[in-house]
């Protein structure tokens, strides 16, 4: 007689089940482990990204580095000031050369008729029109000046104005206005 088993049919469904419940229990051990080392490593991660920004707030907030802040902020301000400066000198450079300046031959002409002991202060040149201020330490020096000026060729209208004298330093000061001859009409 043969024993019949009712029960076999269940032990063969379970022993078919066995692989895939193996499969079941090593996927999650593995989903477990590689979730565990997901976690360590951003963990790991994460601490030496909090011990890099502690070292460079130490570097930043250190007194050396604060003196080179320092030294760079006044540098800037310096190499801004300067920048300032080279505007400036390239403004007066450009109206230095658009002055009006009184021609070589034209100077050379009037200190030859110019006494020795007297010296142009200012001059203004508008056009044909010349106003000069001069010093002298003789008396005798702007009457001399204006005679040599009146009987030149190159100038006509010689006007002798403002003769100042001073006595306690032996100066005399004195202007003269004048036409060029031939010069450029205003």
């Amino acid at each position: 007689m043969y024993d019949i088993n009712f029960f076999s049919i269940y032990k063969k469904r379970r022993a078919k089940n066995n692989g895939f419940r193996i499969f079941v229990l090593v996927f999650l051990a593995l989903f477990v482990l590689v979730n565990a080392l997901l976690i360590g490593g951003g963990l790991l991660l994460f601490n030496k990204m909090e011990q890099s920004i502690n070292e460079k707030t130490e570097y930043i907030n250190s007194s050396d580095t604060k003196a080179k802040i320092d030294a760079a902020a006044k540098t800037k301000s310096e190499a801004e000031l300067t920048a300032k400066y080279l505007t400036l000198l390239q403004a007066a450079s450009d109206k230095y050369n658009q002055l009006d300046i009184v021609d070589s031959a034209l100077l050379n002409d009037l200190r030859k008729l110019t006494p020795m002991t007297t010296a142009f202060t200012a001059s203004s040149l508008i056009g044909n029109s010349l106003d000069l201020q001069c010093q002298s330490s003789n008396n005798t020096d702007p009457l001399d000046m204006y005679h040599a000026l009146l009987g030149s060729p190159l100038f006509t209208n010689v006007i002798l104005g403002q003769l100042n004298t001073d006595a306690a330093n032996g100066v005399t000061s004195f202007t003269i206005s004048l036409q060029i001859v031939g010069g450029e009409q205003p």
